[in-house]
């Protein structure tokens, strides 16, 4: 039976009331998505060194917005960079950083990146001829000592905000005790019965390890004293020192001499205590920096040859390689590895007689000074594409000036009216 023109309108109008509630029930069972009313960012302002890395931390309100997407960015990525707000310190200046949600709502950090603190170890005497000991952060000195008795510092390393420098002071009695200062404050390594120095310090976590001598009844004895407990490298039955130390991993690297049977020095490497002989003893030789990159142990120091000349020497594993030839005297005091780059500093005579401050990158030499004065390099340290050396040099009145060397360029750090000498530079 054919239906008639008015059931079919009343059935379609049916259909359309069906749809109209199920489209009305499916929006009560499904509200509007919950947009984003704020985003946060903290902390609102930040300050790095260069490369340097923190994290920010983006909050976004409320709770249940249905898109919490981020976008980050920064205003200037060439001074610091940002990824899942990440930021990474480039190159020295301000940017902004930006989180941004998918509807537009944004917040920022101020970001400020400066220039890496430049810390230098040494000692200047004072008005009454007397050593103090003293850091350097950034040209500024601060004395570690009072200046009542002849005191310094031979290494620095910076941990976090910690500033931690190695070195030896007088006593009383005039024997020189073996001091390590963290933050100005001193805490002496031996109790000063018998001569001791301390020449290196490696922060390693919360572990801190320096190295150096001290005096027995007849002989120096190698040590490394780790949180302030010593351990003895050699037996003292002959004159032993280490010179430098380096931590990597679980293992304790050490640097520096040992007398044979002979009465020469041997140029030596100790890992966790065990040594290795650099040199075979013919010949005076000092170990006097290690660096460890990956597997590859590097040593700096110098040996003297058949004709009596010192040549200064780098070892990678033990295999030696000569910076200088036998024309004249050379020295190698320390070595810093960055990359595949290799750079040691150190200082050679010249045909004047004049010791020239000198640094080495992968074996080629770069003359710090004109030879005209006497002039030391005693440390390196390569920060990015910076390289930075400490020393000193002695002016027209010949008094030593301690001076800093970035990328050849020096700095004075004393006044030169009375002696100074700078051992080590660290760079953070």
């Amino acid at each position: 039976m054919k239906m008639t023109k008015q059931l079919k309108f009343m059935a379609n109008m049916l259909l359309v009331a069906a749809f109209a509630a199920m489209a009305a029930s499916c929006s009560k069972d499904d509200p509007a998505p919950v947009e984003v009313t704020g985003v946060t960012v903290d902390p609102p302002t930040l300050t790095l060194t260069l490369r340097e890395t923190a994290t920010l931390t983006a909050t976004i309100t409320p709770d249940d917005a249905a898109d919490k997407t981020l976008t980050w960015t920064s205003s200037a990525p060439a001074v610091a960079s940002v990824a899942d707000g990440v930021v990474t310190a480039l190159t020295v200046g301000s940017t902004t950083i930006i989180a941004a949600a998918a509807n537009g709502k944004t917040a920022a950090c101020e970001v400020t990146v400066q220039p890496p603190a430049v810390y230098v170890a040494g000692r200047e005497e004072n008005e009454n001829g007397i050593a103090v000991a003293k850091v350097w952060k950034n040209g500024v000195a601060t004395a570690l000592t009072s200046g009542a008795n002849n005191a310094e510092a031979y290494s620095v390393f910076v941990s976090g905000s910690d500033v931690y420098a190695a070195g030896g002071e007088q006593g009383a009695n005039r024997i020189v005790v073996a001091k390590i200062w963290k933050n100005g404050a001193a805490t002496a390594l031996t109790d000063g019965a018998n001569e001791a120095v301390a020449y290196s310090v490696f922060v390693s976590g919360d572990d801190v390890y320096v190295a150096g001598y001290e005096l027995n009844a007849n002989n120096l004895v190698a040590k490394v004293w780790k949180n302030g407990v010593a351990t003895a490298l050699t037996d003292g039955a002959k004159m032993a020192a280490v010179l430098s130390v380096y931590v990597s991993g679980d293992d304790v690297y050490a640097a520096g001499i040992e007398e044979n049977a002979n009465g020469s020095y041997v140029a030596k490497v100790w890992k966790n205590g065990v040594a290795t002989a650099l040199t075979d003893g013919a010949n005076l030789a000092y170990a006097n920096s290690v660096f460890v990159s990956g597997s590859d142990v590097y040593v700096a120091g110098y040996e003297r040859n058949a004709n009596n000349w010192y040549v200064a020497k780098i070892w990678k594993n033990g295999a030696a390689t000569a910076l200088t030839d036998d024309a004249n005297d050379a020295y190698a005091n320390s070595v810093f590895v960055s990359g595949s780059d290799v750079y040691v500093a150190g200082y050679e005579v010249n045909a004047s007689y004049y010791y020239v401050a000198k640094v080495w990158k992968n074996g080629a030499a770069t003359a710090l000074t004109d030879g005209t004065k006497d002039a030391y390099a005693n440390s390196v340290f390569v920060s990015g594409s910076d390289v930075y050396v400490a020393g000193y040099e002695v002016n027209e009145h010949n008094w030593y000036v301690a001076k800093i060397w970035k990328n050849g360029a020096a700095t004075a750090l004393t006044d030169g009216t009375n002696d100074a000498w700078a051992f080590s530079v660290f760079v953070k």
